[in-house]
This record gives structure tokens, C-alpha cells and sequence, in this order.
């Protein structure tokens, strides 16, 4: 029975309900804060390098809930987390992520181009994150195909698979894809596994249902409403919203009751959390 929903706190494996917000609860709290590549995108603004320990670390401290990250295979078959492809966006290297090994990839200054370039910031493993970072973790499998080799999706689930498998901490650990395909791989090694199919549109809902998906990781603008989250739900999924950074939308989102946020700007969600539950009396 797979974990039906974000507000369960339990890992897989010890299984749980899906509750309300306790009588007086303000609901807002409900909502998970999570870290979009810890605090945001690699960009002139931002000093934290985007899938890095410094930017989960910093994340955790701004107030998320849960981190979000992207995975890959290095040459030889490690999981490392970082968005593209190829190393060129976010590194001092150039090349595909899949042609370089762990060594040469950690080699590299994955902070490059931020103020914590040449301080030793290296792209991590998964394994490396989940060893630093305690809160819970949305593991984004990302199937590229193009240029550099084309994502294997069978491996990558069954490592990211022995990875949750092999986590000791007390937390949830979720597995999201654009790709529908990889997150079924997962499904079939371990269909306790919370599986968020990422999309842009509604559309997608009925297929997330009918892989037996648990929820939709949809755009945040594409979700309007309690009326949009209701039509969600009736495939029977929960509704996690990316990438939101205003405040404002994030109020409209409490309101709407959705059940994550992905965000860059962790605090920001805090502190329109703290706002929207004293705005409405709790």
C-alpha cells in the first residue's frame, strides 16, 4: 500500500493514514516547503551553486521541509545529483555528465561562476546528499536524450531504488519524472515508493492515476484554484505545485490546498506560511 499522501511524516515502509490538520492546526503548516535544487537555479542573484550541499544546507536553514534534486549517471554508474545533461551550465568543465566518471566530475568546480567559487564545491552524489542532509528529499529522475547518451531508465531506477533502500534516516524520500516510464520502473521494484509525476498541464492526470501514480507535480500558474485541485484529486492524487516563488501565489496555493510547494526561495514560503495562518486566525 503505497503512502497516500505528502502529510505523512512515516517512512514507506511503516505505512500511515492520510490526516486533516489537527483542530486548530493552521493547514498552511500541511503544506510542504520544499527546495527547488536547495535554494533555486544557478544565477547572477543567487550565491548558493543550484544541487549542491552549501544550497540544500542553506535551504534546510531558510526553513524547507524537503529538498529537491535532480539525478544522473556518472561514467561509471554513480548517481550524481545535478539538472543537465552536461556539466557546461554549472560547472568550470565542459562535457556530458554520462562520458565523465565520479573523479573527473568531482574534479570540477561546481561552484563556478557564484561567490563560493574555488572553495572547493564539488557536484555530489546522491548518496553524499542523503548522507548530509536530514529533512526529506524529492529525487527528480531526469531521462535526457540528444547529444550526450540517452538516459538508461531501468538502471537509474533500480539505483535510485537501492538508494532509498539503503537511506537509514528517519524521513520520507518521494521519486518524481517528466518521464512516466522511469517512475513505472521504480513502481515495479518497490510499489511503496511515492511517485509525482511532473507535467505542465491537467492532461497528464489520468495517465499519473492510471499507473497508480500519487500525485501530480504540476506548474504552479496551470493550478488556479480549490476548483483545479479538486479536479486533481478526483483521480485520486495529491497536487504539488512547482516552481513557485511569490508570495503571494504561495497564499493562493494555502487557500487552494495543495500539498507541496517547490520553491527557490524556501524562506519566502516560510514566511508567507507564518503570514497566511496569522491572516486567518490560527
Amino acid at each position: 500500500m503505497k503512502i497516500p499522501s505528502l502529510l505523512c511524516v512515516a517512512v514507506a515502509f511503516l505505512g500511515c493514514s492520510d490526516p486533516d490538520p489537527a483542530p486548530g492546526e493552521c493547514p498552511a503548516n500541511a503544506v510542504v516547503n520544499a527546495g527547488h535544487r536547495g535554494t533555486g537555479v544557478k544565477a547572477d542573484d543567487n550565491p548558493l551553486p543550484e544541487n549542491t550541499l552549501p544550497s540544500f544546507e542553506q535551504a534546510v536553514t531558510e526553513g524547507a521541509d524537503m529538498i529537491e534534486l535532480d539525478v544522473a549517471h556518472s561514467a561509471d554508474g554513480v548517481l550524481m545529483v545535478i539538472h543537465d545533461a552536461s556539466v557546461d551550465r554549472t560547472t568550470s568543465g565542459t562535457g556530458c555528465v554520462g562520458d565523465l566518471t565520479v573523479a573527473e566530475l568531482q574534479a570540477l568546480d561546481a561552484a563556478a561562476g557564484t561567490s563560493l567559487e574555488g572553495t572547493g564545491v564539488v557536484i555530489p552524489t546522491l548518496d553524499e546528499v542523503l548522507a548530509a542532509i536530514d529533512v526529506d528529499v524529492n529525487i527528480e529522475i531526469k531521462v535526457h536524450e540528444g547529444d550526450c547518451s540517452p538516459t538508461d531508465r531501468a538502471q537509474t531506477a533500480a539505483d535510485v531504488v537501492a538508494a532509498i533502500a539503503a537511506d537509514t534516516a528517519d524521513r520520507r524520500i518521494i521519486v518524481s519524472s517528466f518521464d512516466a516510464d522511469a517512475l513505472s520502473a521504480v513502481a515495479d521494484l518497490d510499489p511503496d515508493i511515492y511517485l509525482g509525476l511532473l507535467t505542465l498541464v491537467f492532461d497528464d492526470a489520468p495517465l499519473a492515476e492510471e499507473r497508480g501514480f500519487d500525485a501530480l507535480n504540476i506548474l504552479s500558474i496551470a493550478v488556479r484554484d480549490a476548483t483545479d485541485v479538486e479536479a486533481i484529486r478526483a483521480h485520486g492524487l495529491d497536487v504539488n505545485v512547482w516552481t513557485e516563488n511569490s508570495a503571494v501565489n504561495m497564499a493562493n496555493h494555502f487557500t487552494s490546498g495543495v500539498d507541496m510547494i517547490i520553491t527557490d526561495e524556501p524562506d519566502v514560503m516560510a514566511t508567507a506560511r507564518a503570514a497566511w495562518c496569522a491572516d486567518n486566525g490560527y
